[in-house]
């Protein structure tokens, strides 16, 4: 039950250092007497855990954690990704950037986003360039970020080190708002 309710709190709060709060970490301890409805059900091989909480004690610990309630209905994500390596810069589309995608995909759905990467096909690579990605010119980006219908964008341009290490840094844009952030990893 505690692991259902930490999934729950984090997809609803977007904050995947939520557990931390002490007021999430007595909730986690007693989450069973938080659940209103639970059942096991086997899935394929594998007997699986279903929780349903009431949402307004999940609100209401929400707002006692001081923490932020992000609705159900949240926009998808555009996420562009450059790389700039030995050969040059270039699009983060091939297998070798699978990890990278799955590893991205997986950490935002457990915080109720969903991640979306282009088709990086003729008519996404005739308006954006790795260039383009790499200077960060939201003009083209916009634009070929509008055939998808998408206005939420993520950039993530990713520097390869040696031994496999990547420097990235990741920018959000959203009409007024720009966010950036560097990790080394």
């Amino acid at each position: 039950a505690s692991e259902a309710l930490l999934r729950l709190l984090m997809r609803t709060s977007g904050d995947p250092d939520i557990r931390k709060k002490p007021e999430i970490l007595n909730a986690l301890r007693s989450a069973r007497n938080l659940l209103s409805l639970y059942r096991f059900e086997l899935v394929g091989e594998k007997l699986t855990f279903f929780a349903q909480f009431e949402r307004i004690e999940i609100e209401a610990l929400l707002r006692q954690s001081r923490s932020s309630y992000w609705t159900s209905n949240l926009p998808p994500i555009m996420f562009w990704l450059v790389i700039d390596d030995v050969k040059g810069r270039r699009f983060g589309n091939t297998l070798n950037e699978q990890p990278i995608w799955q590893g991205l995909s997986d950490d935002f759905e457990a915080l109720g986003v969903n991640l979306r990467k282009p088709l990086y096909d003729l008519a996404d690579t005739h308006l954006v360039t790795p260039d383009v990605l790499w200077d960060r010119d939201l003009g083209p980006i916009l634009e070929g970020s509008e055939r998808y219908g998408m206005n939420h964008i993520l950039i993530g341009r990713l520097v390869k080190l040696s031994k496999g290490r990547f420097i990235g840094d990741w920018s959000y844009f959203h009409a007024d708002t720009q966010l950036s952030e560097n990790i080394e990893a």
